[in-house]
């Protein structure tokens, strides 16, 4: 037949170790084997207490105790492990098997002791007198002392010893002194607004403070007079819509080519326009344009110049350096360089 896994399968599965001959390594279980490796195993030590003998033709084991070796052995692990400690002498006699613990006097609850000094922990009362002072109540807690003359701390006592004055003013100020709350309420808006007084140019209505208009720095104000004791610095254009601007200096400068007068007028002139000097107790001189007779004009007073140029109409004081725009025409005879005519030579 040919192999398949089911069939190698179902050959295993009936096979057992009787169908499988022994190895040299890998020895099948025997009591015999077990017997012998378990008396190989256990060694008699004449210390340990127990006595061990193996029959191996009945395949017994007997394991006995050995008393002596076992109080010995364990007398002199007693003696190992107990030691004398602080205020204890241990002592022991091997030959007789005793060990004798002992101090240096009785402390039995009726006996009388004496010690140099006792550091202890003590639970329990303590009945009759201590001498000398207690170097700490870390113990104990203020639940263990009766209160004194000096009182505890409790919440009523502490409440009790404050006290609230209200003195009146703004808002209000109470306390409880059974709860200890203190409350204080903060002062109304009309208390507020009582000590607020709107100065010149300010109004408070309803505790709104304001002024007339806006006056920051890019504000458009208006006001009806202004008046600066220090300089003021004009930025923009300066527009003056009054009739009369007044400038009380002493020297003005100004850097405008040309000073234009009547720049309102917007048909035919009417008015005269000039500048007019004020002369205090004497009066006053004026340089004119006169409208009417369409010439500049300084009224009837003198006009000195170091030179004049142009047609001059009215009298001349003083000589003329040339009358070379002029004949004989132009001027009337004398009486004494008088002009030539057919009369004159016949006188």
């Amino acid at each position: 037949m040919y192999y398949t896994d089911a069939r190698a399968d179902a050959r295993i599965a009936a096979a057992t170790t009787d169908d499988l001959t022994e190895g040299s390594t890998n020895l099948y279980f025997t009591s015999e084997r077990v017997d012998d490796r378990v008396a190989a195993l256990l060694i008699d030590s004449t210390t340990s207490g127990i006595d061990i003998s193996y029959d191996d033709n009945n395949n017994q084991l007997t394991l006995t105790v050995d008393l002596p070796e076992v109080e010995d052995a364990l007398e002199d692990i007693v003696n190992g492990l107990v030691v004398g400690g602080t205020g204890i002498t241990s002592t022991y006699d091997d030959n007789a098997g005793t060990l004798t613990l002992s101090i240096p006097q009785e402390v039995g609850t009726t006996s009388d002791v004496t010690f140099n000094q006792v550091t202890a922990d003590l639970v329990g009362n303590v009945t009759g007198n201590v001498t000398g002072t207690v170097s700490s109540l870390s113990n104990h807690d203020t639940a263990d002392l009766t209160e004194g003359t000096n009182l505890y701390f409790t919440n009523t006592r502490a409440r009790a010893a404050i006290s609230v004055t209200d003195s009146g003013g703004d808002g209000s100020l109470s306390y409880d002194n059974s709860t200890g709350v203190i409350t204080y309420t903060g002062p109304s808006a009309s208390e507020v607004q009582a000590h607020i007084t709107a100065g010149t140019g300010v109004t408070i209505s309803s505790g709104e403070v304001s002024i007339g208009q806006a006056v920051a720095t890019t504000s458009d104000v208006n006001f009806a007079t202004v008046e600066t004791t220090g300089n003021v610095t004009v930025g923009g254009n300066l527009t003056v819509s009054g009739t009369t601007t007044t400038l009380n200096t002493e020297t003005l400068t100004v850097d405008d080519n040309l000073i234009i007068l009547n720049s309102n007028a917007a048909s035919t002139p009417t008015e005269n326009a000039g500048i007019e000097i004020e002369r205090g107790d004497s009066s006053n001189k004026t340089f004119l344009w006169n409208e009417t007779d369409d010439k500049w004009s300084i009224g009837s007073e003198t006009f000195v110049a170091g030179t004049f140029e142009g047609a001059l109409t009215g009298n001349v004081t003083g000589t003329v350096s040339s009358i070379s725009n002029h004949d004989t025409d132009s001027l009337s005879e004398g009486s004494n360089n008088l002009y030539y005519t057919d009369a004159n030579i016949s006188n």
